[in-house]
């Protein structure tokens, strides 16, 4: 899954999301215990942000990075409101769940998920094969150092990283686990990236950060990333959504495509969900609050699939190359 999906995903999830369980820990994340060879400092402009230190051993060349607070896990979320047969062990994992990262690379495909806790390899391999078994699928585990990797009866492989037991990750493409294992701290030096967190609140609970061109096909024109956080009152959950563009008229460009969608693919519905995101230019940015009541189920897929299409590079449906929504 990319992170972008996120965006959509998280209308699903936001009333569970938000809804009081309990006092949300909000305690600094503790640095992880790393070789002190990880590359160059954080530059100037990102190393005083006390989000950074935790995960500057992640490797460079980063285009999308969301964070969740622990009891805000994407995938812990999902996991406990499916309907698939979850064994008890998830649930005593949670509260041992710090922080979940989704980190996508441009040529890795889909986002790594990266897990900060307190945590026991052994105990997270057991709880994997039991969820597995639940689903009628015998999964082995075989160890290689900090690399364990899980094999399907299809023959699929999963492969679980390790940074002591505080950290694991997990991907379906070895090398890009093993990327992040060599803790080259490239991350650190992505000053464009990591800059976009200065504008992202201090106690956000989720945010999500990019450098990707995500409004070209719908828009007609190209942005430079984008910043969007989640809100927690449970009365009023929404997304903040922040499109970046190089100067303002882009940015005006982009709010009236946003206040008229255009394409003859788009069904009434979604056009009016997309309208009513009230688009709100300040200097070179488009603002946007996304509330779920405007985002029925049958929007939302429909959208998915435009993003879809996004990321394979293709041409949105019904429209002209360079036309709006």
């Amino acid at each position: 899954m990319r992170i972008a999906h996120c965006l959509l995903l998280l209308l699903f999830l936001l009333p569970v999301a938000c809804r009081p369980t309990g006092p949300a820990r909000v305690d600094p994340l503790p640095a992880p215990s790393l070789p002190s060879s990880l590359g160059p400092p954080p530059t100037n402009s990102v190393r005083l942000d006390p989000r950074i230190p935790p995960i500057a051993w992640f490797p460079g060349g980063v285009r999308d990075l969301a964070y969740f607070r622990g009891d805000l896990s994407f995938l812990l979320r999902f996991l406990e409101h499916s309907p698939l047969p979850v064994p008890p062990c998830v649930a005593e994992l949670r509260p041992r769940i710090d922080a979940q990262y989704m980190v996508t690379l441009p040529s890795a495909g889909p986002s790594i998920n990266v897990f900060h806790g307190r945590l026991n390899r052994a105990a997270f391999e057991a709880c994997a094969v039991a969820f597995f078994a639940a689903l009628g699928r015998e999964v082995m585990v075989g160890r290689q150092g900090a690399l364990s990797q899980m094999t399907g009866p299809s023959g699929r492989d999963m492969f679980v990283g390790w940074v002591g037991e505080e950290w694991v990750l997990f991907h379906d493409e070895r090398p890009l686990v093993e990327a992040f294992l060599q803790r080259s701290g490239g991350l650190s030096q992505q000053s464009e990236l990591l800059g976009l967190l200065s504008q992202v609140a201090p106690g956000a609970g989720i945010w999500m950060i990019s450098t990707a061109d995500m409004t070209s096909r719908l828009l007609g024109v190209a942005s430079s990333g984008y910043i969007a956080t989640l809100g927690e009152d449970p009365a009023r959950p929404q997304i903040q959504l922040q499109l970046l563009f190089s100067q303002p008229s882009e940015a005006e460009k982009a709010a009236a495509g946003i206040r008229r969608p255009k394409s003859d693919r788009l069904s009434d519905a979604a056009k009016l969900a997309i309208a009513s995101l009230g688009p709100k230019v300040v200097g070179s940015q488009v603002r946007v609050r996304i509330l779920p009541a405007a985002f029925d189920t049958a929007v939302l897929r429909e959208l998915q699939q435009v993003l879809e299409q996004i990321q394979r590079g293709e041409q949105t449906p019904g429209a002209a190359p360079g036309a709006s929504l």
